[in-house]
């Protein structure tokens, strides 16, 4: 900021990618307009665009979500938005979150949702794979996860609500199971999510659990 405020020009430049997104960068742009330094930007790659460009989803409208949070919590309550949205959705992830994260789709959005991986986007290894998010999760227990990822997730569609409610033919205390497992709830944080996906009371959620327990 001296630098600037002293009258020189400075460039930002990126690893990869455009500057600012998802990228520290955008701190010093923030500091930057504050002081009234002019920011230039200078059009190049960005995952986003490239990314949205090929994958054959729609792109009337889109959100951008970067990368997920780390915190579970958080991490859950992102999930349960971005399964409602009815854009097309974009991610950010690292090769060994992946798999993961395509579980928790999986479970948020309905194993039937369309969705692109875009990977080494303008590099000499670029590659799409389209599927469900079914077909991708089966795909990367076995495929190695390399490189920079984009998750491109289709909208929801009000028309197919049984996409989101795949958990009717999953018992209560597997559903909880599963949940914990793969948002990374504690036992009550997961009877909660559980009791608002199913449309019932917490309470009902636990004594299904007892019940369950008695009789085993």
């Amino acid at each position: 900021m001296d630098i600037l405020l002293g009258g020189e020009d400075v460039a930002l430049v990126s690893d990869a990618g455009t500057p600012g997104i998802s990228d520290p960068g955008e701190f010093l742009i923030g500091r930057a307009v504050e002081r009234g330094v002019p920011v230039v930007p200078i059009p190049g790659a960005s995952a986003v665009i490239a990314a949205l460009s090929a994958s054959g989803l729609p792109l009337n409208r889109f959100t951008f979500m970067g990368f997920l949070s780390r915190s579970p919590k958080q991490r859950s309550l992102d999930l349960a938005d971005l399964a409602k949205r009815r854009e097309t959705v974009v991610l950010y992830e690292a090769p060994h979150r992946l798999a993961k994260t395509l579980l928790q789709l999986c479970e948020v959005c309905g194993r039937e949702r369309q969705a692109v991986i875009a990977r080494e986007l303008t590099k000499l290894h670029e590659e799409f794979i389209r599927g469900s998010l079914e077909e991708l999760c089966d795909f990367y227990k076995e495929a190695e996860a390399r490189g920079e990822f984009v998750i491109l997730v289709q909208g929801y569609d009000l028309s197919n609500d049984t996409e989101s409610k795949w958990w009717q033919s999953v018992d209560i205390v597997d559903h909880v199971q599963q949940v914990m497992d793969v948002e990374e709830l504690t036992q009550k944080e997961a009877m909660k999510a559980v009791a608002v996906q199913r449309g019932i009371a917490k309470r009902e959620v636990y004594e299904y659990i007892v019940k369950r327990k008695q009789s085993e």
